[in-house]
């Protein structure tokens, strides 16, 4: 099988031999696989891992082979996955899906409607994330803003949309803010955010959502955290399941970019950093 692997910080298309599924595992052939901004940080070395190994965690598929005792998928069945394996983290500290086939335990895999497209089933992992950060917004009329601009913001803004959340707004400044105005704020690049202004705008006992994973450290004044009582939370994901139960109802079709073929990397790559709002695909069936 064909595979996309970071070897000696260069990228390659090798040809492997088809994994063998292990006990409660199943052997998942790779219809699409989404590029996220996490493969294209690890490709450039800015998250650093142990090579060789492939990339990729956002994926959707058919289960084409049974390991000993796996029982809660069969055959056939359109698979996605939640990457974060007792081996590790797909495509970043165990192989992932830039691949024609993987195997995965059964554990990590959820079923999704035979009729959907491959496409939106492979978005499950990033709906799985950006819902994590209502596991941590109880008041649904309470005022806040989603602070930057992108796919993960906007798949943030429609999840909350659809869950009846009503007060908050989609924003790339919060220069024109007036203090204390807001109840909540989710970072979706804190690379490029403003802390200063974040904590000018928040409320006492406000609560700070960062819901990216940035390459670099970043510095916050603890000054207006402690005067202000602000709570600041990390929020990775919420669980697969509640997430394939939204999927089918979350607007997603819009934000397809080009598809492209594992020896097409280059291409695809040089792509989705021009076109950061579209989510960029390698097709790896055949």
């Amino acid at each position: 099988m064909l595979a996309l692997t970071l070897e000696n910080d260069c990228l390659k298309v090798r040809q492997y031999e088809k994994p063998t599924p292990g006990p409660r595992e199943a052997m998942i052939q790779v219809l699409v696989t989404g590029l996220c901004r996490t493969d294209i940080y690890v490709a450039e070395g800015k998250l650093p891992v142990k090579t060789p190994l492939i990339l990729g965690h956002e994926f959707s598929g058919r289960v084409v082979k049974l390991g000993p005792g796996c029982e809660n998928v069969q055959l056939n069945d359109l698979v996605a996955c939640d990457p974060r394996l007792e081996a590790g983290f797909m495509g970043f500290e165990s192989n992932g899906s830039f691949a024609e086939y993987v195997t995965v335990p059964e554990s990590n895999l959820i079923c999704l409607p035979l009729d959907m497209s491959a496409k939106k089933a492979a978005l499950l992992e990033p709906v799985a994330a950006c819902l994590a950060p209502q596991k941590w917004l109880e008041n649904k009329k309470a005022a806040g803003v989603i602070y930057g601009r992108g796919r993960i913001a906007v798949i943030t803004e429609r999840l909350m949309r659809v869950n009846g959340f009503s007060s908050f707004q989609l924003a790339d400044t919060l220069a024109d803010r007036e203090d204390n105005s807001l109840n909540w704020i989710i970072v979706t690049h804190s690379a490029q955010a403003k802390f200063d202004n974040i904590f000018r705008v928040l409320r006492p006992h406000g609560t700070l959502i960062i819901k990216d994973r940035p390459t670099e450290p970043i510095s916050l004044d603890p000054r207006n955290i402690t005067l202000k009582e602000l709570t600041i939370q990390g929020a990775a994901y919420d669980d697969f399941h509640v997430a394939a139960h939204l999927l089918p109802r979350v607007k997603l079709a819009d934000l397809f970019g080009p598809t492209f073929s594992l020896e097409q990397y280059d291409k695809a790559i040089t792509i989705a950093r021009q076109e950061p709002n579209l989510k960029v695909f390698f097709q790896c069936a055949a």
